[in-house]
């Protein structure tokens, strides 16, 4: 998976949960996430590695680096 995106007026309903959940084999997972969406997956047991500093399109952009181990 490339993107993961709710539209707005559909945010805090639970739907980006149950398509990570869909998505979920268990397994380790890294993601570059927005400071808005960091929060979201820290709660969803994922650990800021670094955070980075982005321009796109001239405009600079802070995300975060996460990584969530695999079960053991």
């Amino acid at each position: 998976m490339d993107l993961l995106f709710v539209a707005p007026e559909y945010g805090r309903r639970g739907v980006a949960a149950a398509l990570l959940n869909q998505l979920d084999s268990g397994g380790a997972l890294t993601v570059d996430a927005s400071i808005t969406a960091k929060p979201f997956f820290e709660r969803r047991g994922f650990r800021v590695v670094q955070q980075q500093s982005v321009v796109l399109r001239g405009q600079h952009f802070i995300n975060f680096h996460l990584r969530r181990a695999g079960a053991k």
